[in-house]
């Protein structure tokens, strides 16, 4: 088989997106991007390897004559909640489904899929059982693909870890949501696993999970901020009650939320890596959190 050059890319100009892109034109690929605001994605995209196409995911008409120009496909369109015009089903499922079926009859050698770790099908969360749903497609699709599931991911640009920052230099005291645990992954190593599996045939038909080999509970991840922050802060478990209330609240007031019930639920699993393949796969040691924030 010729080698992969060529890429088309949803979710380019979003956080683990740019650094695919980054990570990529290093390694001679060129991508067409997708994106819904051309003006907005060249300003946030100057790469010289980038080519924009306006259009949207939900729209199956528009992607097979833009597909077929390129050797592989990978999507990273994915949203954290709801709103009026974006459900978790229109956008995980049937806009991956609308790529997969137009990339099924483009020539696409490989179709590379942001999925999540928990993500199955008896899912607590309409969140994790439309990523699942996506995953059971392409893998009965017939196409050659890797779905990656990360856990939480981290880096310069991220709103999760640097939300958590800026919130603890703010508060003395600090809520742990949940009782679940997280294995943060840096979003360089996600990227460059991304890329690695293009041309990579061991990631052929595989489900690779992604994460540091770092586990942590809320409290400790927050714990760890603190050390590293060098502040004293008091964590303390919020209720669940209360955190159920905040999270309605956020949904209903903020067209944004912060928190919602969904995530709740999430906060409550064990978002933690089963199956090291990643390592032998791509030959690459995943940077830990700790090791992050020592170096800023």
């Amino acid at each position: 088989m010729a080698k992969i050059k060529k890429i088309f890319i949803t979710g380019a100009t979003g956080f683990v997106g740019r650094s695919i892109v980054r990570a990529g034109k290093k390694e001679g690929y060129t991508f067409a991007c997708l994106v819904r605001n051309l003006d907005r994605a060249k300003k946030i995209l100057t790469s010289n390897s980038c080519t924009f196409i306006k259009g949207d995911i939900t729209n199956i008409g528009s992607l097979k004559k833009v597909i077929e120009k390129n050797d592989a496909v990978i999507n990273l369109v994915g949203i954290i909640s709801e709103t009026k015009k974006s459900s978790f089903d229109e956008i995980h499922f049937k806009g991956a489904k609308n790529l997969i079926d137009a990339s099924k009859s483009s020539g696409i050698k490989k179709f590379i899929q942001m999925s999540a770790l928990g993500a199955r099908k008896d899912g607590k969360t309409a969140y994790h059982i439309t990523k699942w749903k996506a995953e059971d497609y392409l893998q009965k699709s017939g196409l050659n693909y890797t779905i990656f599931k990360p856990s939480v991911i981290f880096g310069k640009d991220d709103k999760f870890i640097n939300l958590f920052i800026k919130l603890l230099k703010l508060s003395p005291i600090f809520p742990a949501l949940g009782k679940g645990t997280l294995e943060p992954v840096w979003v360089e190593d996600v990227a460059n696993s991304f890329i690695n599996a293009l041309n990579n045939p061991k990631s052929d038909r595989q489900i690779i999970e992604l994460g540091s080999g770092k586990v942590y509970t809320h409290t400790e991840l927050l714990k760890t901020l603190c050390q590293k922050l060098h502040i004293k802060r008091l964590i303390f478990p919020m209720p669940t009650p209360i955190a159920k209330t905040m999270a309605l609240l956020s949904e209903m007031l903020l067209p944004s939320p912060l928190l919602t019930r969904e995530q709740l639920i999430m906060l409550d699993e064990k978002n933690q890596v089963s199956n090291r393949n990643a390592e032998t796969i791509f030959n690459i040691s995943y940077k830990t959190l700790e090791d992050y924030l020592e170096e800023l």
